[in-house]
């Protein structure tokens, strides 16, 4: 029997095959068979089995069905406990399963059994009783001998914990582990020395295992194993064989060999493939245990790279901007092949030569211009260089300012292209943020000495913005002020320059020369009196609507110009005669310093002008120029009263006071009297009023002044009409009201309208009365005097009175009496009414 033979193969031995040999009894035996008195049991198990189902009587076909059912014997077999068993041909059998790895002899103990006494097999039974003459039993016994021949063992691999071995990214030259280490958990029962391994499996994915047998002199590729292709290696007690792992570059993360320890009895030839799926997994010079070496490559500081173009965004010529996110500036060229890498950049150098450049980290923070290093509080250098960097992460913002007008499109004046050699950059490196704070100056990016794993790239970039150029709309300057320029119109005056002519400038930074230019009277207010014009001066000559200007000794320039009034705008515009002959800006500056405004209006409007200059490129208007025109007036005109009648007629004992002048008494002075007031006003008698019963006054109505009552003579009131304070005084004695205080016309029109006459004398004279009003303005200027006839119309209503009186003596024939004696020097006619 063979070591460690399997169950399925171990049909053991019949018990026939054991007895017949030397069984022998005189008596006529049908079934012979033993009584088993004694087992070896310490390197084994013995059992037994009795096939009742018999598969075929011809024992060159018999088999024992793998299902069958082994009967261990006792733990106890002897003589008092005898396990009977028949010999029945094939079909009783007996058999030893040896201990894992037993090898050598083993035996049992029997006697005859001559089966009279009808037990069946598997019967325990104590012999001591049997009689040895005449018993079933025999009296003598025998052994049956086993010998267990001796197979190899496969070796046993311990797998847990697995192998492991550490190296770093990008390690070519690893010394790798020996086999040695690999196979110094296996146990072989065997006791052979110096076991191999074979690789069943290897993961070549990002990298190459290798093996040498040399210590390193020359290691051999690894393919791809299988177990049913694996490699032997072999080994030895020395390190000279050896696996490694050659990682691709940059990779970092686990590897896995999977191998079998191999006792290298068989199985095949180091250093060749062989199938470890056909050998006999007891006896195989293979373990069934498969061992895992782990390897882990572990991650380095890869340093990071550009491998394209880097820009800012597009920003606007003279336009504030708000910078561009460092990760968008690198968005298409940072590369870094470690896991999770965050992106950065080390600023080294700036570009100063169109504008500067600056930084911030954060929206709260204020921008900072690119600075080299502060040392000892002096900025130097002045910019970064390699040696004095600044950091910035992802979410840092870098912008350029460009210098006033500055474009990468063209020269601004010239309009000529630009070379590429003038956009603006700055030069950077990659940083992975490894090392290092972002918003820091002053860094050292030269001090690794690895181009591989350093935090910067090796090799440095250039981050560029493009400055899209706009038009620059033309400026000008029409005073020494700058865009603002005032003046004076004199009422009456001549035409007054709207410019400061040696200080009025027109320039344009793209280009130099002009679409138009108007200038606009933005509100008309004496329509048809005032206007915007030429005043010719040396070197500009009009001819019809054409202006020729000298712009330089040798050249004449001709521009068109219109003037119109529409819509209470009045515009002069000044343009080209046509696209092809477009003015110069110097000639349009020579044109517009000549302008002048007017005003012919004898009495100009009192209120402000506005004169607007549009000045068109082609692209651009620039209209931020405006001249401020104040209007001066001047009192030069007297005012002009008409009471709107002549003549009234005033009834004796007619006792109301009677208007003397109309509701429609007018005031007018064409000086403008919304400036310049009436000062004063005289209405009077031309020849003193009979008596105090004459008289003059002013009342006050509702509509136009705050009092009703009746100006009494020799009495002096303050009247409010229309808001203005105005004193009016009554002089008895000449028969005068002098109304003064400073008023508008409107103030002393409504004052005037309101003078009454009264006249209360019971029989009037019917001499012809007079009134006279006269006013004065601001400037003393009277105006006309005027006057109203005041007729009396008498009324014959008094009775004549005749009266007579006296006693009178008349003495008869008395010679002394005088003769005639008057009798009537006291008689009176009187009649009231007058005349």
């Amino acid at each position: 029997l063979q070591e460690d033979v399997r169950d399925s193969d171990n049909m053991g031995v019949s018990v026939s095959s054991m007895i017949l040999p030397i069984f022998n009894d005189v008596d006529s035996i049908t079934q012979p068979g033993i009584a088993v008195i004694g087992a070896d049991s310490s390197t084994g198990l013995w059992e037994y089995i009795v096939i009742q189902n018999i598969n075929s009587s011809n024992s060159s076909q018999f088999s024992i069905s793998p299902n069958a059912t082994w009967t261990p014997f006792p733990s106890v077999v002897a003589t008092e406990y005898a396990l009977l068993l028949r010999a029945a041909g094939e079909f009783v059998r007996i058999r030893f399963i040896p201990a894992q790895d037993f090898n050598g002899e083993t035996s049992i103990s029997f006697v005859a059994w001559d089966g009279s006494d009808l037990y069946p097999s598997g019967q325990i039974l104590s012999l001591s009783n049997s009689d040895p003459i005449t018993g079933a039993y025999s009296g003598m016994y025998a052994e049956f001998f086993i010998d267990v021949a001796p197979v190899n063992d496969a070796p046993i691999l311990q797998t847990i914990p697995p192998s492991t071995l550490t190296i770093q990214e990008d390690e070519v030259t690893s010394f790798g582990i020996s086999v040695v280490q690999l196979v110094s958990r296996v146990t072989d029962v065997d006791n052979e020395n110096g076991f191999g391994l074979v690789v069943v499996m290897n993961d070549n994915s990002n990298g190459t295992w290798e093996y040498t047998t040399t210590g390193g002199l020359t290691w051999y590729q690894i393919d791809s194993t299988t177990p049913s292709n694996a490699l032997l290696i072999s080994s030895s007690t020395h390190e000279g064989y050896r696996i490694r792992f050659v990682p691709d570059l940059n990779f970092n993360g686990e590897r896995e060999l999977s191998y079998l320890a191999w006792d290298q009895t068989s199985g095949g030839v180091p250093d060749t493939y062989t199938d470890t799926l056909t050998a006999d997994p007891v006896t195989s010079p293979f373990s069934s245990e498969i061992a895992t070496l782990i390897l882990t490559v572990e991650s380095v500081n890869d340093s990071p790279y550009f491998d394209g173009e880097n820009s800012l965004n597009l920003i606007i010529e003279d336009m504030i901007n708000f910078g561009t996110a460092v990760s968008d500036i690198v968005a298409d060229s940072f590369r870094d092949i470690d896991y999770g890498y965050q992106v950065g950049i080390a600023v080294t150098g700036v570009d100063s030569r169109y504008g500067k450049w600056e930084w911030r980290c954060e929206e709260s923070q204020n921008w900072q211009e690119f600075i080299g290093d502060i040392v000892f509080g002096i900025r130097t250098p002045f910019y970064p260089i390699p040696l004095r960097a600044t950091l910035l992460s992802a979410d840092c913002t870098i912008r350029f300012i460009p210098d006033s007008n500055f474009n990468t499109e063209k020269h601004y004046y010239t309009g000529l292209p630009r070379p590429p050699s003038d956009v603006p950059y700055i030069t950077i490196l990659a940083w992975d943020v490894t090392v290092g704070l972002s918003g820091t100056y002053g860094v050292d990016t030269t001090y690794h000495n690895s181009s591989n794993t350093n935090e910067f790239s090796f090799f440095a970039s250039t981050a560029t913005v493009d400055v899209m150029s706009v038009n620059d709309p033309p400026l000008v300057q029409i005073s020494q002020q700058g865009i603002a320029y005032s003046t004076v119109f004199r009422e009456d005056g001549g035409a007054v320059p709207i410019v400061e002519p040696p200080q009025m400038f027109i320039t344009d930074i793209d280009q130099d020369r002009l679409e138009s230019v108007e200038v606009v009277l933005e509100r008309v207010y004496d329509s048809g009196y005032e206007n915007i014009s030429l005043s010719l001066n040396a070197g500009v000559v009009v001819s019809g609507n054409y202006v020729y200007v000298n712009t330089s000794v040798n050249e004449t320039e001709r521009l068109v110009f219109s003037v119109g009034e529409s819509n209470g705008v009045f515009k002069f515009v000044l343009s080209n005669p046509s696209p092809q002959e477009r003015g110069s800006v110097a000639a349009y500056q020579t044109v517009i310093r000549t302008l002048v405004y007017t005003n012919y209006n004898p009495e100009p409007t009192n209120s402000t002008r506005y004169i607007r200059f549009y000045v068109n490129d082609g692209e651009e208007v620039n209209n931020y120029a405006v001249t401020t025109v104040y209007i001066e007036l001047i009192v030069e005109n007297i005012p002009v009263l008409n009471l709107g009648i002549s003549q009234i007629t005033f009834g004796e004992d007619f006792i109301e006071s009677l208007s003397i002048v109309s509701q429609d008494l007018t005031l007018t002075d064409i000086d403008h009297n919304e400036y310049f007031y009436i000062i004063a006003a005289n209405i009077f008698f031309d020849q003193p009023p009979e008596s105090h019963l004459e008289y003059i006054s002013i009342t006050t109505p509702s509509a136009a002044c705050n009092n009703n009552t009746v100006l009494s003579p020799n009495t002096s009131r303050s009247i409010t009409c229309n808001t203005s304070l105005l004193t009016a005084t009554y002089d008895l004695t000449q028969g005068r009201i002098t109304v003064s205080g400073a008023a508008s016309l409107d103030v002393y029109r409504d004052t005037l309208r309101t003078v009454v006459y009264t006249n209360r004398i019971r029989e009037p004279t019917d001499i012809e009365r007079f009134i006279t009003f006269e006013v004065f303005d601001t400037n003393n200027l009277k105006s006309n005097p005027v006057s109203v006839k005041i007729t009396i119309e008498l009324r014959n209503d008094q009775p004549p009175v005749f009266t007579a009186g006296g006693v009178y003596r008349y003495i008869e024939q008395q010679p002394t009496n005088a003769y005639p004696l008057v009798i009537g020097d006291n008689v009176t006619y009187t009649d009231a009414d007058s005349g």
